[in-house]
């Protein structure tokens, strides 16, 4: 595979992965009318758990891209986007609580700020490993372009997360609709893992095969 090929599959990794995080979080949004009336909360408790994910997210923007910056960032993104997947699957648990009869109590509610707050401390890695993966893999000629391929991405993850979510919840329940959510983002996670590890074998045979030729020019170079 050459060069070229290898940082386009890195892009079409990260992309993927770009528009999951905003299907995700555009999943919480579609349900969050219904899941409320479910629970019970108040507009202020809404409110409280929306600023519980960006306060998250604030916070574990800088140590990701520090992680981006030491282990490649579409490494840091695909680890990411297995936790937040499962911590959206997770915000499935409070309407399991509520069919428990124990909406009246504080689990639900625990359960639905744990779940928002573990998503937005993982996907705080999004954006900087998108600026991680742009310098470590794409040319510089191609930078801009890839990057606004990427969040082209994001955006229609929010698209087809207003669009689908509906849908899903109208089949399978909010509970359910979290559940195949939270699933698409860990199969992504698994594919993309094995994408990169091939792209990263191919680069260190590349490289093994580069230095065994070198080293067979230099052999002949210095024959008496």
């Amino acid at each position: 595979m050459s060069r070229q090929a290898q940082w386009r599959q890195v892009v079409a990794v990260t992309a993927g992965c770009l528009l999951l995080c905003n299907l995700h979080r555009s999943t919480f949004a579609v349900l969050l009318p219904d899941l409320a009336a479910q629970l019970g909360l108040r507009a202020s408790q809404a409110g409280a758990v929306q600023a519980a994910m960006l306060a998250a997210y604030l916070a574990g923007q800088v140590p990701a891209g520090r992680l981006a910056d030491k282990y490649s960032g579409p490494r840091v993104l695909l680890c990411g986007l297995s936790l937040w997947s499962l911590a959206t699957a997770l915000t499935a648990a409070a309407g399991l609580a509520v069919g428990t009869g124990s909406s009246t109590s504080w689990w639900p509610l625990a359960v639905i700020v744990l779940s928002r707050v573990l998503l937005g401390l993982t996907s705080a890695c999004a954006m900087p490993c998108v600026a991680a993966m742009a310098v470590q893999w794409v040319p510089a000629a191609e930078r801009a372009s890839a990057i606004a391929f990427t969040y082209a991405n994001f955006n229609l993850g929010g698209v087809i997360g207003l669009t689908m979510v509906p849908l899903l919840a109208d089949a399978f329940g909010g509970g359910g609709a979290f559940v195949i959510s939270g699933a698409v983002g860990v199969v992504w996670a698994v594919v993309g893992a094995v994408m990169m590890r091939n792209i990263v074998a191919q680069q260190t045979a590349a490289a093994a095969a580069g230095t065994d030729q070198q080293s067979a020019a230099t052999s002949t170079t210095s024959a008496p």
